[in-house]
């Protein structure tokens, strides 16, 4: 089979992962894998060393800051511009199937609709709020011209179920590939860290919703108890929201956390990152759909502290895996997190709870085997 992968950008967040691991599976499978991305990247480089061909073309991927008039002009010329070089690129390799990953991509939408090739949606988004106008936009247009869709949690699952119907969706968990090596960190030896002070950290895109200034709230609190505490964020903008960085820098020397926060930016070692972490936290203020880095903190025995909305409250179990915390009030989450930070064998045992639950829910023969299923049987 011939696979037309398309998809909103070319790092190596979340849902980027998962479409590397579906790529990669079914390019050993023998099948023939092509990806399309807007702009050259970590994703596109990883897809080259598997023998996948690759194309960069400018897909006119739907975000918040297009919605104006300027914006909705500038998308829908960029989406014409993508839809005829597509038609070339389909009609010249013969493609038997569009696999549009994440919901912006609407362009293999209109692509299956327009050359009758099916298209499978790989859904790894919620949209807050529920039933609002831009949701029922996405979901015509993902109904209408989708044969198969894919929701990555049932958290997902349940977002979009009333306007596409259950005839065409499907949950398929994010599954990883789960660590068996011994990972080795020098965290603390880079950012010259004492050896016994806790770490506590956050990795995630850098936007308002992932909560990374939640996050810096929670770590004021927290250093009003442990003065030695510190924190890691790791995690870069979108293009067009460069102006974070400095908010972020500003908003620890407002909280004065500059001693206690390090922020580490876009980094490719995080298994590294991950290992010299004590605890993990997912501050998002948003519901997040199934957080791939969850996953990661699971592999590698951390307990996760969690904001209880979205994919998270079916990754982490409260008590167990690590806790559910607030996404509003800082002092409760704090609080919360405490527990974690004062008990040494409570927070080993969630790493090590988690890590099972990770085999035995979230294993990524698992994803393949399910994901498989849906693309052989999508119509």
């Amino acid at each position: 089979m011939k696979i037309l992968f398309l998809h909103t950008s070319s790092d190596l967040y979340g849902s980027s992962k998962i479409l590397y691991l579906v790529a990669k599976k079914l390019h050993t499978e023998g099948h023939h894998v092509h990806l399309v991305v807007s702009e050259d990247g970590p994703l596109l480089e990883e897809f080259k060393k598997i023998g996948a061909d690759t194309s960069i073309i400018r897909l006119g991927v739907l975000r918040k800051r297009y919605m104006n008039l300027l914006g909705i002009i500038n998308r829908l010329l960029v989406v014409i511009s993508a839809y005829f070089k597509l038609r070339r690129l389909i009609r010249s390799e013969k493609f038997n199937l569009i696999y549009t990953n994440t919901t912006p991509v609407i362009i293999g939408g209109i692509l299956s609709k327009m050359m009758g090739i099916p298209n499978i949606w790989h859904l790894h988004e919620i949209m807050d709020p529920p039933a609002s106008v831009l949701h029922r936009i996405f979901s015509a247009i993902i109904r209408s011209t989708s044969k198969k869709v894919i929701a990555v949690s049932d958290a997902v699952y349940q977002n979009w179920l009333p306007f596409i119907g259950e005839k065409k969706m499907v949950r398929v968990y994010n599954g990883i590939p789960i660590e068996k090596n011994s990972i080795q960190s020098t965290i603390k030896n880079d950012l010259n860290i004492d050896q016994g002070s806790l770490i506590i950290g956050m990795i995630g895109r850098l936007n308002l919703h992932k909560g990374q200034f939640y996050f810096l709230e929670i770590a004021k609190e927290l250093i009003k108890k442990n003065d030695a505490l510190k924190f890691i964020i790791v995690g870069d903008a979108f293009v067009g929201y460069e102006y974070l960085y400095q908010k972020l820098e500003n908003n620890i020397a407002e909280l004065g956390l500059g001693k206690h926060v390090f922020y580490l930016g876009y980094r490719t070692d995080i298994p590294q990152i991950m290992q010299g972490l004590d605890l993990f936290v997912l501050p998002s203020i948003k519901p997040d759909p199934f957080p791939t880095v969850v996953l990661e903190a699971m592999s590698l025995k951390k307990p996760v502290a969690a904001t209880a909305q979205g994919g998270a409250l079916e990754q982490v179990i409260d008590g167990v895996t690590g806790i559910h915390i607030p996404l509003d009030n800082a002092i409760v989450a704090a609080e919360k997190i405490k527990v974690l930070i004062n008990d040494a064998d409570f927070r080993i045992q969630c790493g090590l709870n988690g890590r099972k639950r990770l085999e035995e829910v979230y294993s990524l023969e698992a994803f393949e085997r399910n994901i498989f299923h849906v693309i052989e049987n999508f119509n």
